[in-house]
């Protein structure tokens, strides 16, 4: 086969930079979450609008 039509192997780094990026995705989610629902899981409608002056 001729080598510039062949897959690159990234080996291990490209599962590395996968798991990397599922984690961010999963604290992201996590962290918004926090955010905005309070310890009864109520959608706390206040905090998507931001700080009122």
């Amino acid at each position: 086969m001729i080598k510039a039509l062949r897959k690159p192997d990234h080996g291990a780094n490209g599962n590395l930079i996968t798991a990397t990026t599922g984690f961010g995705t999963l604290g992201a989610l996590w962290l918004g979450a926090r955010r905005l629902f309070d310890e009864r899981d109520r959608l706390r409608l206040d905090r998507l609008a931001g700080p009122v002056e």
